[in-house]
């Protein structure tokens, strides 16, 4: 979630005229979107002057970046406020931290962390 800033004179020429409604914009946007293949029924499109707001869910993170993209690769658009959730978040694995104690090197560091390793292993079996 974020704003993520475009170049507010380039890109797709959706707007023909600067009088279009905020809603006229967003049911462009959308629209814009859903060309390129994304399924737009669970995404809300706002657009408040030049910045585009929008919210929802998406199934992919590389999808959400990429209807982000399309959002604000419009001309007269020069931001994109970004509540777009997730609803499959790719899995992280957990992170284990080890830290050297005062007179090891990188090296006894790496034969200490072997050697607990035999050990845990030792006492499950």
């Amino acid at each position: 979630m974020g704003l993520i800033s475009f170049i507010k004179n380039a890109g797709d020429k959706l707007f023909k005229s600067e009088e279009k409604r905020e809603q006229e914009k967003a049911d462009l946007i959308t629209a814009h979107i859903k060309k390129f293949g994304f399924n737009t029924s669970d995404i809300q499109v706002k657009v408040d002057d030049d910045r585009v707001k929008l919210s929802g869910t998406i199934d992919t993170q590389e999808n959400k970046n990429k209807v982000i993209v399309a959002a604000g690769n419009v001309e007269g658009i020069a931001a994109v406020d970004d509540w777009l959730v997730v609803r499959n978040p790719p899995a992280v694995a957990p992170v284990s931290y080890t830290h050297l104690r005062a007179h090891e090197t990188p090296e006894h560091l790496v034969c200490r962390l072997l050697l607990e390793k035999k050990n845990i292993l030792k006492t499950r079996t």
